[in-house]
């Protein structure tokens, strides 16, 4: 047989794995979500399971030991400071379905108002104004809050991300692991 210096090597091939799958990268265990790092949620409603109104919305998750709160007892930015350096992201990408979405929008303008009247009641006189103002504004602040974020990390390392705020409903469709 002779040598053909044209002919392709005979060498065997290496193939990629096939990506994972959304269900592959998202398990529950209990109450809690996991995803693997660089897999997506599937795009059903964090709450209900309905299938989500697209575009998906980005979401930045924060993690930080909570050793790290014990740095509030020396200062306050220093606290801050270390907090912002060694803290932990992840992007995801919760789905909502068109009344989880709605109901989001409600609570949002709710809280714009309430932010607006909190700036609007001290010029308008009287010390029950001011009282009227704070309290919108204690308001404006509680459905900032509530607003946020619907996912909250309770852990995130290099290989995956331990969420907690998504309904019965949606995790009970994903598989469960120990």
């Amino acid at each position: 047989m002779q040598h053909d210096p044209y002919r392709p090597p005979q060498a065997p091939v290496f193939t990629m794995p096939a990506p994972a799958t959304d269900e592959d990268g998202c398990w529950r265990s209990g109450r809690d979500l996991y995803i693997r790092a660089g897999a997506a949620l599937p795009p059903r409603c964090i709450t209900c399971n309905a299938p989500a109104v697209a575009p998906l919305k980005k979401r930045t998750v924060y993690w930080h030991s909570s050793w790290l709160y014990l740095l509030v007892l020396l200062s306050l930015p220093i606290y801050i400071i270390v907090a912002v350096i060694v803290r932990k992201t992840r992007r995801i990408h919760p789905g909502f379905c068109a009344s989880h979405t709605a109901s989001r929008r409600r609570q949002a303008w709710l809280g714009w108002g309430l932010l607006a009247t909190s700036l609007v009641l001290p010029f308008t006189g009287g010390a029950t104004a001011i009282i009227f103002a704070l309290l919108a504004f204690v308001g404006a602040l509680v459905q900032a809050i509530r607003l946020g974020s619907p996912l909250r990390a309770l852990h995130i390392d290099e290989r995956r991300a331990q969420l907690r705020g998504c309904g019965e409903a949606f995790l009970a469709s994903l598989p469960g692991r120990s």
